[in-house]
């Protein structure tokens, strides 16, 4: 797994966690005061490979970030609902 690279979806911000530390924040496992678990969702989504996704998180962990309180921040519509289309995909086959 290649969870340092969840450090990339900050390349824009100064960010000191670990990718380690960021994956246990996105499962829920650790809380950062400075970051909204959501808009990171999102962010992430938007800027990563999907199969680095499948890789690091796996696919039912992916299938719980894809929600509409995550959707609400992925700004490009079109990228929305692709991966609303990938959660109804994954409804079906999970």
């Amino acid at each position: 797994m290649e969870k340092k690279k969840l450090k990339s979806i900050f390349w824009d911000y100064d960010v000191n966690y670990t990718g380690e530390e960021l994956y246990d924040f996105l499962v829920g496992k650790k809380e950062i005061k400075e970051l909204t678990r959501d808009r990171v969702i999102a962010r992430m989504l938007a800027s990563m490979r999907w199969y680095d996704l499948v890789d690091i998180f796996g696919i039912q962990q992916l299938y719980k970030f894809l929600n509409d309180d995550v959707f609400k921040f992925i700004w490009k519509k079109s990228l929305k609902n692709r991966f609303k289309n990938v959660r109804e995909t994954l409804q079906a086959v999970l």
